[in-house]
């Protein structure tokens, strides 16, 4: 069993192109969706400082924690793909074009599954405190997200945190049964290491972020 100082060293952002015609079946998507399960159970356990604001809460939906993750895999993941190319294809707006063009598509066809988290944002009256309630909810979503890329490199797979591209779009959230109230942080995208017939592309950043003493500073009062 690795260790939790190996798996964040080895943790690595890792893209995985596939193509958007060919789609490429998961080698298993019954162990996928036994691992997205415990995934999200294990990650929801994230530090949060506030409370999620209670608009956020509905009888299906009720943890106050100020995240919510929604997974994409196996058949629906096609799904997915089928309506993005109908939209660019019908749709009026030229976003959905090039939401096609973009590497979003290229992303999905690569991954065995989608995991899209959203942090709730706080309705609070008070413009300075909403503002600090919005950092710490961030904080806490993008530690919840911080703990899905790690427990996916404890599982053997590769993992792309995304910003989302046309998943942030309202349009876009409401196909996929998002509510816009929310505000999408991250589409971590999820492949399995052995994947044949598709292109992996290494994060560029990871070997020039130098050492620990290039961002830690030692307070001497």
């Amino acid at each position: 069993m690795k260790t939790i100082e190996q798996i964040i060293r080895n943790r690595a952002t890792t893209k995985i192109l596939g193509n958007p015609e060919k789609i490429l079946k998961s080698a298993d998507t019954k162990k996928m969706d036994r691992m997205l399960h415990s995934m999200t159970s294990i990650a929801g356990q994230a530090p949060f400082h506030y409370p999620a604001d209670t608009e956020h809460l509905n009888s299906e939906k009720d943890s106050i924690v100020p995240w919510r993750f929604y997974t994409i895999a196996s058949d629906e993941k096609n799904r997915l793909l089928q309506k993005l190319s109908e939209k660019q294809d019908k749709a009026l707006d030229p976003k959905w074009k090039k939401a096609w063009n973009s590497k979003i598509p290229r992303l999905i066809a690569g991954a065995d599954a989608i995991i899209l988290v959203t942090w709730l944002p706080d309705s609070h009256k008070d413009f300075e405190k909403k503002i600090a309630r919005d950092l710490e909810h961030v904080a806490a979503a993008s530690s919840a997200c911080q703990n899905l890329l790690l427990l996916a490199e404890s599982n053997d797979l590769f993992s792309y945190w995304s910003s989302g591209g046309i998943f942030k779009d309202p349009e876009c959230l409401s196909m996929l049964s998002i509510s816009t109230k929310q505000k999408l942080l991250a589409a971590i995208f999820l492949s399995e290491k052995t994947k044949i017939g598709v292109t992996k592309n290494e994060g560029a950043w990871r070997e020039k972020r130098g050492t620990a003493n290039c961002w830690t500073q030692e307070i001497k009062i």
